[in-house]
C-alpha cells in the first residue's frame, strides 16, 4: 500500500439569491477559471451549492443567472487540504412595463453600452427581472418607437408605465 497525497482542496461555492433573482425561475451557472497561467474553465455546475475538488491555486467564481445580466464573481486562494467556502450575491431587479399591451410588437431593454440584455416574446408579457443599474427600454409600436431612460437598484419592484414621456 502507497498513500498519495494529493495536492488539492475543497471549494463550495453558495451563490445567494435576492427575491427578484429567485423569482427567475432560471438556474444558476458557476463557473471556475483558473486566475493564472492560461486561465482555463476548470469546472462548471448548476448545482445550488456546488463543491468543487480542485488543484491548489488561485481562482475565479464566476455566478450567472441563466443566460441573463445578472452576475458575480469573486478571486479565491485554495491551498492543499483547505476547505473554502465562497459566498456569491447575485442583485437584481423586477421590471414591468405598463400601458403598451394594444401598441406594442416588441420591447427590448439595453444597458449603458448599448447591448440587448432583454427582449419581449410572446407569451411571457412585458416583465423581466435584470442586474441592477441604467437602461433604455425601447417599444415598437408598429412604426412608432418609443423610447424611455429607466435606473433600478437591486431588490426593486419597477413597473414603468411607457404612456408617458
Amino acid at each position: 500500500k502507497r498513500v498519495l497525497v494529493l495536492d488539492v482542496g475543497k471549494l463550495t461555492v453558495k451563490p445567494s439569491l435576492t427575491d427578484a433573482a429567485a423569482q427567475s425561475g432560471r438556474a444558476v451557472v458557476t463557473r471556475i477559471f483558473e486566475e493564472t497561467g492560461e486561465k482555463r474553465l476548470v469546472g462548471q455546475s448548476t448545482a445550488a451549492a456546488p463543491v468543487f475538488v480542485l488543484g491548489a491555486g488561485r481562482y475565479r467564481i464566476d455566478a450567472q443567472i441563466g443566460m441573463s445580466n445578472i452576475r458575480a464573481n469573486r478571486i479565491v486562494d485554495l491551498a492543499p487540504g483547505a476547505e473554502v467556502s465562497a459566498d456569491l450575491k447575485l442583485d437584481a431587479a423586477a421590471i414591468t412595463l405598463a400601458g403598451i399591451s394594444g401598441m406594442a410588437t416588441q420591447a427590448a431593454l439595453r444597458d449603458r453600452s448599448g447591448r440587448v440584455v432583454w427582449r419581449s416574446r410572446a407569451g411571457d408579457g412585458f416583465r423581466t427581472v435584470v442586474a441592477p443599474g441604467d437602461y433604455l427600454v425601447q417599444i415598437d409600436g408598429g412604426g412608432a418607437e418609443i423610447e424611455k431612460p429607466i435606473s433600478v437598484k437591486a431588490g426593486e419592484k419597477l413597473t414603468v408605465d411607457m404612456t408617458t414621456p
